[in-house]
């Protein structure tokens, strides 16, 4: 299991309004639910696939990549 953790970073408010727009809409072309804003849950099969979307906005992105065996949820 992989967990992305992601924060979108941009020099001014115009750039990132516009960043963030692009992101969230082809993020929801990948059909992939997530329950946060800022993280994302996805399996090994599809890593390769969220690698190549998170590479397109490098640029604009603090990402944090976690490989899991197990997770649990508390509440």
């Amino acid at each position: 299991m992989i967990i992305y953790c992601f924060d979108l970073v941009c020099k001014n408010l115009k750039l990132y309004n516009t960043i963030k727009r692009r992101f969230y809409y082809n993020l929801l072309k990948l059909k992939k639910k997530w329950k946060t804003k800022s993280v994302l849950i996805c399996t090994k099969k599809e890593e390769k696939y969220f690698d190549q979307f998170f590479a397109q906005y490098k640029d604009y992105l603090v990402l944090y990549k976690i490989n899991a065996r197990v997770i649990k949820k508390v509440y």
